[in-house]
Parts: structure tokens; sequence; C-alpha cells
């Protein structure tokens, strides 16, 4: 459902949408809860448009080397995104932190409420994100060294593209600090919150996943997933010297391989020693390069 945000009606700018996320899922999480409850809170921060509340950015004002972002002030567009984000900042780096640091503040008054509900020990929480860091409006990831030690950015295909941090606080049942490196993905949290919730993933008809449940995993240390191959597949240009599509990639265990469209090339690694995906292998093993691409292929002939 759509609500009008009066605050910013007619071009006005006096509401920050983030803010008002948060506040919500604060004000849902006091209320009287007789069953478990969900809540899906997706702040769009740090995103292009670059902006942020007064208060964060202050504390980095001036505070990194800045190269102002002009969006279309001089009425032209550089890039595919500068029509969407046509505003200037003066100062993106410091604005970029801020909106950070806004999140970080966000999220805290969420664990706050769930605190004074006293539903902290028993809550499951997940913070992730959808993807790397992005370029667009003004953006500078290289700076921050944002996808370190990965290589690429949102909409790319190398892990610096889909790699992302994910953090999960259970007090009641996970062990605080635990570090794990099995490779999961967004696809595998519906069976996770279905067997979490004792339902069927065949209680709605139509609804088809090829994920896994990822519970076992968050439980106890050294879990075992089935094995599994996963694959990725983006459909729109990435980088700027082809505009053939789709992308693809896949992962099997240590390997990973990786095509910028049909007719690409084979890109293949081994993600665990080679986490920057700085040495293509792809011709040095041939078995599992046509392995890779015999699944590509496959996966072309899906849908379509």
């Amino acid at each position: 459902m759509k609500e009008k945000v009066e605050a910013n009606a007619k071009g006005n700018k006096g509401a920050y949408s983030e803010e008002l996320f948060a506040q919500e899922a604060v004000s849902y999480i006091g209320k009287k809860h007789d069953k478990p409850f969900f809540v899906f809170l997706s702040f769009s921060t740090p995103h292009a448009e670059l902006a942020v509340p007064k208060k964060y950015f202050e504390q980095y004002r001036g505070r990194f080397e800045e190269t102002p972002y002009i969006g279309m002030a001089d009425g032209k567009a550089d890039t595919v995104y500068e029509p969407f984000y046509p505003e200037q900042v003066a100062q993106p780096n410091a604005t970029t932190a801020a909106m950070i640091t806004a999140m970080d503040d966000y999220v805290g008054q969420v664990l706050t409420a769930l605190k004074s509900a006293g539903l902290e020990e028993n809550t499951l929480v997940i913070f992730t994100s959808d993807n790397g860091p992005h370029e667009e409006g003004g953006a500078d990831p290289a700076y921050f060294e944002a996808a370190k030690p990965y290589r690429g950015t949102k909409r790319d295909l190398l892990d610096g593209g889909i790699h992302v941090p994910m953090i999960a606080s259970w007090p009641k049942v996970i062990k605080a600090g635990r570090i794990d490196s099995t490779p999961i993905a967004f696809w595998d949290m519906l069976p996770t919150f279905a067997q979490l919730s004792g339902v069927g993933l065949d209680t709605m008809p139509g609804v088809l996943t090829n994920g896994v449940s990822v519970l076992p995993l968050l439980k106890a240390q050294g879990v075992k997933l089935p094995k599994r191959v996963m694959y990725w597949e983006f459909a729109t240009k990435t980088r700027a010297n082809t505009g053939t599509s789709p992308y693809q990639a896949a992962r099997k265990g240590d390997w990973k391989a990786v095509r910028y469209g049909p007719k690409a090339p084979m890109e293949l690694y081994n993600i665990v020693k080679d986490a920057g995906e700085s040495t293509n292998l792809a011709a040095a093993i041939p078995e599992l390069t046509h392995y890779f691409e015999k699944l590509f292929e496959e996966q072309l002939k899906i849908g379509r």
C-alpha cells in the first residue's frame, strides 16, 4: 500500500524515509504481540541519491577528500544514472559516511525496541545487503574500499557485486562471535523462515524455491549444508564496453565461473584462494570450464 508523506509533498523535503521506516518498525515492535511476528525492514541507505539529515552529516563535514557531484547542474547527463539523481552534492564522501551512520542509528533503535519489549533474547535478527557498493549519484566505493577484498561493484557478477556481509543475532540460540564461511544466498531465506515458523513450503500454491533452510547452520557451528551449485544471472548491461546480455555466474565448491554474455569468454576462479578474482584459470582447467559452460547454456534455455 502506498502512503503519501505530506512533509515531502510538492517537492518539500521535510521527512527522511529511512527514519520513517525505523519509527514504524519500533512502533510495531512495541505493540502487544500474542504470536511470533515477522518484520521486513528494507533500508535503502547508503544509496543514490546521496542525502542525509543534517545531524548526521555535520559529524563528517570536511573530513574527507571530496570530488563534488554536479548531477545535472550543467544540463547534461554524463552517465545513464544522472537523470535519476540530478541534484548536486558538494561532499559526497561525507554524505555517504553520514548515511551509514544514520542507518547504524536506526538499526540500534530497532534493537533497543526489542530489548525494551523483552524480546531480545529469543528474536532472530538478520542484517544484510542486497548487493555490493554502488557508483552512481556521486558515490565513490573505491575511495572507501567498500568492496575490499573483492573486485567489482553493484550490477557486477564478480564477488564485489554479489558477495555481501550477513550478521545474524539470536542470543538464546546463536553463540556470539561465531564466524561461518558457508556460502548462502537470499533464496535460502524463505525456506529458513518457513522451517522456523513450522510452515511447509507447499502451503501456498505456486511458491517455488531452489533455496535450502540454513536454520541448522544458524543453530550450530560446523553444520554442513547439502552440496549444491549456486547460480546468478543479471540481464542488464553492467560493463561500459559491452552490451551483451544476460550475464551469468555460478559457484561450485571452491570454484566460481563468470561470463559476461553468451558469446563472451569464460572466467574461472578459485574463489577461496583468490577472493579478488584476479587469476583467470579458464584455459588452465578446461574440464571445469566446460562444465560451467554447459551449465550456463542449460540455464539460458530455462524460461525462454
